[in-house]
């Protein structure tokens, strides 16, 4: 992102393969009955709550994540990355079991992003790190439109269609010209595959040690001004279409020992089982 940082703008924060099910379960959950699915997988004991400790599988499916995001390429595509620094402040407040930040410039073309990729382990640690809550902790305003409803775009994340949300921040005040940014984000998670809704994802977390102990991740790009949609999506997708799948899936698949309980039940493009 041209002019800014990571750190410049978070920088007062306080913050197998994936298996064909999981996808459609994402997609019509996401649109339909999150709570509901949500309340089934308490009731069926899926989500195995009192576990206090994470399984062998666990931990070395955590490791293998945390691996491929280590080694994250720095070149997506015809985009081009450099790391940008975040602060040890925020690194502290998120456990981050893998973490990439780095400024991305299209080759040969415009365009520009800072993309941010974070995986928990917990997912509870994530919770500070949502972006109308991170980015007004550090000076920025939610930008007012006349859009009322949330907004979104359109993007293939692996083979299944899905939604990242939309945020606009600015700085300065209404008497004086200020800095705009446009952030897209979108989180993560083995339990529901792809979810934009932070009450969704809290809900998942208050389930207690066994799921948030699953992981979650987010992506973050962040564009410098307010951006169209249009301009948005082609770019979002640019990017995220070239992305390592492996690590996509991963991060959407629970281990195998951990996904006996969920070979029981089978899900239809209703969500129903």
């Amino acid at each position: 992102m041209a002019g800014y940082s990571l750190h410049e703008v978070e920088v007062g924060i306080r913050m197998s393969t994936p298996t064909y099910r999981f996808g459609r379960l994402t997609m019509a959950v996401r649109k339909t009955i999150p709570y509901m699915a949500i309340g089934f997988l308490v009731a069926s004991g899926a989500m195995q709550i009192n576990r206090s400790q994470a399984s062998d599988a666990l931990k070395r499916h955590h490791r293998d994540i945390a691996i491929q995001i280590s080694e994250f390429p720095y070149q997506v595509g015809g985009w081009v990355g450099q790391d940008v620094v975040i602060p040890t402040s925020a690194q502290e407040i998120l456990k981050p079991n893998g973490l990439v930040s780095r400024r991305f410039s299209r080759y040969g073309g415009d365009g520009n992003l800072t993309f941010a990729l974070i995986h928990c382990i917990d997912l509870r640690d994530m919770h500070g790190h949502h972006p109308p809550r991170c980015y007004p902790a550090s000076g920025w305003s939610i930008r007012k439109t006349d859009v009322t409803e949330e907004e979104t775009v359109d993007v293939n994340i692996g083979d299944v269609p899905e939604e990242m949300r939309v945020y606009r921040f600015i700085q300065g005040g209404p008497m004086e010209p200020g800095s705009e940014l446009t952030v897209v984000s979108v989180f993560v998670t083995p339990v529901m595959g792809v979810v934009n809704d932070m009450a969704i994802l809290q809900e998942i977390g208050s389930m207690g040690r066994g799921a948030s102990g699953l992981g979650v991740g987010q992506i973050q790009l962040v564009f410098n001004g307010n951006r169209s949609n249009d301009e948005l999506e082609v770019q979002v997708n640019d990017f995220i279409s070239k992305m390592p799948r492996d690590l996509l899936g991963d991060m959407m698949t629970i281990p195998e020992e951990e996904d006996e309980e969920y070979r029981k039940y089978t899900f239809d493009e209703g969500g129903r089982s």
